[in-house]
């Protein structure tokens, strides 16, 4: 028997692949390459996103980014090294 609801990693890669591609091509290659780290900092959370488990996925992405870059500007902040 298979799952029936897709993991969170599978669901964070299913947005990125098919509701931002057109997105995405339309940047710039630089700007393609930020988008995909944001993507990959979101990865780092995948966990309470799928303890959360809300109706609006994207919603989840989003915050995970911005914990992640929160994160960053306090350590430049504080001009701790990155861990």
């Amino acid at each position: 028997m298979g799952r029936t609801v897709i993991t969170s990693t599978q669901l964070l890669q299913k947005i990125q692949d098919d509701d931002w591609s057109k997105f995405r091509r339309a940047l710039r290659q630089e700007d393609q390459k930020v988008l995909d780290e944001l993507f990959a900092l979101a990865r780092f959370h995948t966990a309470p996103m799928a303890y959360a488990s809300t109706p609006a996925p994207m919603e989840a992405v989003l915050i995970a980014m911005l914990i992640e870059m929160m994160k960053r500007i306090r350590r430049l902040e504080l001009n701790e090294p990155e861990r």
